[in-house]
């Protein structure tokens, strides 16, 4: 799978819109949508890759890939459920069976709206995972940093003392504003 961008003005607001190509064994698929929508809309919550470590996001990035191959599983039987109403519509046919017919018609129509159906999904998801490894190649770029707890709480400790010090230091801090503030109400009762 390939992408192209290509930056196209959008009439309807003014905003420039995205015109992403997706080519597949030589069959190109357009979608045309608003920047903004694109990136900040719905799809984007399925492929937002904040937060995860790239061994997550390569999980999660095979997660759809696996979906989109279950989708042409899927077609691929539905295109031999067809071929073969198809076969029946043709007997049906031969043998002036109307009744028949009609229900193998149904069933190829049925068939048919399926395998149109589950064609729009995998393509959606065709660019889902194009963006998703766009993503990934991106976020494995990218510096990792590791953080260790157990280091970080011991380099609080020795900044800030340990949390009974703290509370301790804390509680002295307070006795002494306390005791500024009696002095001072004394200092003013005797004047």
């Amino acid at each position: 799978i390939v992408v192209r961008h290509c930056a196209k003005s959008s009439g309807k607001t003014g905003r420039p819109a995205t015109k992403l190509r997706v080519l597949k064994t030589g069959s190109p698929l357009l979608y045309y949508a608003n920047t903004a929508e694109a990136i900040e809309g719905p799809m984007n919550d399925d492929i937002d890759l904040h937060g995860l470590t790239p061994l997550q996001a390569r999980q999660y990035t095979l997660q759809f890939v696996a979906n989109m191959k279950e989708l042409e599983k899927k077609r691929r039987e539905l295109k031999a459920h067809f071929e073969t109403w198809e076969r029946r519509v043709r007997l049906a046919k031969e043998h002036g069976r109307s009744e028949l017919l009609q229900e193998a018609m149904r069933r190829l129509n049925d068939i048919s709206e399926r395998y149109q159906t589950l064609g729009r999904e995998k393509r959606e998801l065709e660019v889902k995972v194009t963006l998703l490894k766009e993503r990934l190649r991106v976020l494995e770029r990218q510096p990792q940093r590791s953080i260790n707890a157990e280091a970080l709480l011991e380099q609080l400790e020795q900044v800030v003392g340990s949390d009974h010090q703290l509370k301790e230091n804390i509680s002295h801090v307070e006795a002494d504003e306390q005791l500024d503030t009696l002095r001072r109400r004394l200092d003013e009762e005797e004047q």
